[in-house]
């Protein structure tokens, strides 16, 4: 099963991972309390619905549901690059029963993009179970600009035509990746956010703006059909199911990174060790369901299974890479 790279190498990580940063709650267990879960979950995904995040949360909580019983209540609360969906949860009784789906910019970029956080994700949240990763691609409308490759695209751009990039927030990895590519091309795209990458993907296809640095899933189908065309994958190294794609460095010789983006599920702060085992075991268990990989693999994403533990130390070593991003990307705090 694929797994996040490097994900071997954060094992020493691991154990300076303390107090309240993402690990585990030392909350007193009791041995009267109820199996986990025993009523409804709500599932707040910080997104617009039609997007990667609301997409993952629907399978989360259809999973837990199957496996379970109880229903998930998925609700949208998008705005403030995921702030305020996952302010909901963060501040919600620590008993399961609110939880949030997170991605990877919430730890790592939101608290040097926004003066004013209305949580810490660091003390006020915890990583519970990762889900799935997605890798990101270049993609063009079609109609609106006629380069066939990234080269011709960097060519087109230099020519001095104002071009827009969509991307799902400030501060999102369609935004930071769409921000690489440009500066190491020496080219310029206006950023235009929008409040998810569903309303980001509308206005690509409907020609309001031109360019978005994307997952896979959200634009293939509009691929297939020739709206939109993709020049290159925001990847080291060509993924396993565009294998005819290049990378930014093949197709255009730029520095190879990567803007992958992982998924996940949070709870709030001292929520007890039972239920974040619980929570884990049940959304883990999404990588051994069929459906699940099938589902996934429709939408070009790889699953992602680690342990809580894993999963906490992952975050804390992701969150200076992504530091570094916004201060080279100019990202002024709003």
């Amino acid at each position: 099963m694929p797994s996040r790279t490097g994900i071997l190498g954060l094992a020493a990580i691991i154990g300076m991972t303390s107090g309240p940063l993402l690990a585990q709650s030392n909350a007193t267990k009791s041995n009267t309390a109820p199996a986990y879960p025993s009523q409804q979950i709500r599932l707040i995904v910080p997104f617009a619905a039609g997007g990667v995040t609301d997409l993952l949360g629907r399978m989360a909580g259809d999973h837990i549901k199957n496996k379970t019983g109880q229903t998930v209540i998925v609700e949208n609360r998008p705005g403030a690059g995921g702030n305020t969906g996952l302010d909901q949860v963060a501040k919600a009784a620590p008993d399961g029963y609110t939880i949030g789906l997170s991605g990877s910019t919430t730890f790592g970029v939101n608290p040097h993009i926004y003066k004013q956080m209305p949580f810490d994700p660091m003390r006020d949240l915890l990583a519970v179970a990762t889900i799935a990763e997605a890798p990101q691609i270049l993609v063009v409308n079609a109609k609106k600009v006629p380069s066939q490759t990234l080269k011709e695209f960097i060519a087109y751009a230099k020519t001095g035509v104002k071009l827009n990039q969509g991307s799902a927030g400030t501060g999102t990895p369609n935004h930071l990746g769409a921000d690489q590519i440009a500066r190491q091309a020496g080219i310029e795209l206006a950023h235009v956010p929008y409040r998810g990458g569903g309303p980001a993907v509308a206005d690509l296809v409907a020609g309001n703006v031109e360019v978005a640095v994307v997952a896979p899933g959200l634009v293939i189908e509009h691929v297939k059909v020739g709206t939109l065309r993709v020049l290159a994958a925001a990847a080291p190294k060509r993924l396993p199911f565009l294998p005819d794609v290049p990378t930014t460095a093949e197709a255009a010789g730029l520095p190879s990174y990567t803007t992958a983006n992982w998924f996940g599920i949070v709870a709030p702060a001292k929520t007890p060790d039972a239920v974040v085992n619980a929570l884990n075991a049940l959304i883990g268990s999404m990588s051994d369901d069929k459906a699940v990989l099938e589902r996934l693999a429709r939408v070009y994403m790889l699953p992602m299974r680690v342990t809580p533990a894993a999963f906490a130390a992952m975050v804390k070593a992701d969150a200076p890479k992504w530091e570094k991003v916004v201060r080279d990307a100019g990202i002024k705090a709003q």
